[in-house]
Formats: structure tokens, sequence, C-alpha cells
């Protein structure tokens, strides 16, 4: 289902894209537009993670990535970072 204006995209986009993967892309299969950032991500997220699963998390992020990972029923791991000359520095994180 294409719910986007055609001479914008996808289709003009797989045309271009197409040659550089060797095949032909569907625009109504294998697109997805989304309304911003934010919403692509949590997308990405939920495809890529299962609930009840652990990411980490490393400094610095955007601060929409931990409610991001609550709202798909992931658990948040943060490691320890110390700072050393402007370097961040990370421990282990324990399981």
């Amino acid at each position: 289902m294409l719910l986007t204006s055609e001479r914008f995209f996808p289709v003009p986009r797989c045309s271009t894209f197409s040659p550089l993967f060797g095949r032909q892309i569907d625009a109504n299969e294998e697109i997805l537009t989304t309304v911003g950032a934010a919403e692509a991500l949590l997308l990405a997220i939920m495809a890529l993670v299962n609930p009840g699963d652990e990411v980490i998390m490393l400094e610095p992020y955007f601060d929409f990535y931990p409610a991001q990972v609550k709202m798909a029923g992931m658990y948040r791991q943060k490691p320890k970072s110390t700072r050393h000359g402007g370097v961040l520095i990370y421990a282990s994180v324990s399981v």
C-alpha cells in the first residue's frame, strides 16, 4: 500500500537504488516512509529487538531513546563510564 505521493517517494527512488543493489526494489513492499527520525528509530528497534531483551545504550544518546526502549518492552543497560581527558571510557556491563 502506497501512502505517499508517487512523484516524490518512493517510486522514483526505486529506480535510483535498484541498480546499486543489483535487483528491482518493490516500492510497495520494501520501502517504509515515516514522518520523522524518531518514529523510524522506534520501528527499527521494535523490529530488531524482542520485548524483555536488554539494550546497551552508550552516552551520549538522544533523550527519546530510553522512552522508546521502554515503550517496546525492553530494558536499558547503561554501562558505567568515566572521563579521561575528554574521552569517555566504558567499563563492561554486568549481565
